[in-house]
C-alpha cells in the first residue's frame, strides 16, 4: 500500500478527527486483531463524581481504559475513573489505566502520572497492552458478565 493509499484510507475512516482520535484507532485497530479482544468507547459511570474513559480494550478479566493527550502534562482523571471501574467491576476484573502520549510530543519522562496513571506513546501502549493480552491466551474465557457491565457504561 503507498502512502497516498494509506492516507486516502485513514481520511475516509477518521474523516477529521484531531491526532489524538487518529493516534488512538490506529492503536485500536491493532489490538482487534489478538483473537477475544473487545473494545467499548465513550464510558460514563454516574455519581457523585462521574468517571468516565474514552476507551477500553478488553479481554477475558483485564481491562485497559484508555485516555488520548497531546501532552503528557494534560491533567487527567483516568486514575480516579479506574477506581470507579474496579468498583463496578469486582476483584477479579484487572482494570489498567494508560494515558497515550500523541507521538509529536516529547515523549513522556516519567512512566506514571500525577494522577497515578500510565503514560506510554502509542508504540508503547501497544506493546505493553498487545503483550498482557496476549500472555493471557491460556487463562482467557469469554466473560459476558464484564461485556454487560461495560454495556451498562456506555455514553
Amino acid at each position: 500500500m503507498t502512502a497516498a493509499s494509506r492516507c486516502a484510507r485513514a481520511e475516509r475512516i477518521l474523516g477529521d478527527a484531531t491526532p489524538e482520535t487518529a493516534t488512538v484507532a490506529a492503536l485500536l485497530e491493532s489490538l482487534l486483531s489478538i483473537p477475544g479482544t473487545e473494545i467499548f468507547h465513550s464510558l460514563r459511570l454516574g455519581g457523585a463524581a462521574p468517571a468516565s474513559a474514552d476507551h477500553a480494550v478488553v479481554r477475558g478479566n483485564i481491562v485497559f481504559l484508555l485516555e488520548a493527550q497531546r501532552r503528557p502534562s494534560q491533567s487527567s482523571t483516568l486514575h480516579s475513573a479506574a477506581d470507579e471501574f474496579r468498583a463496578l467491576l469486582g476483584p477479579d476484573i484487572e482494570v489498567i489505566p494508560l494515558v497515550l502520549v500523541h507521538p509529536q510530543s516529547a515523549a513522556p519522562c516519567a512512566r506514571i502520572s500525577a494522577d497515578g496513571a500510565h503514560l506510554a506513546t502509542v508504540g508503547q501502549a501497544l506493546e505493553r497492552v498487545g503483550d498482557t493480552l496476549a500472555y493471557s491466551f491460556g487463562d482467557w474465557r469469554a466473560r459476558p458478565d464484564l461485556r454487560a457491565s461495560l454495556v451498562s457504561t456506555l455514553a
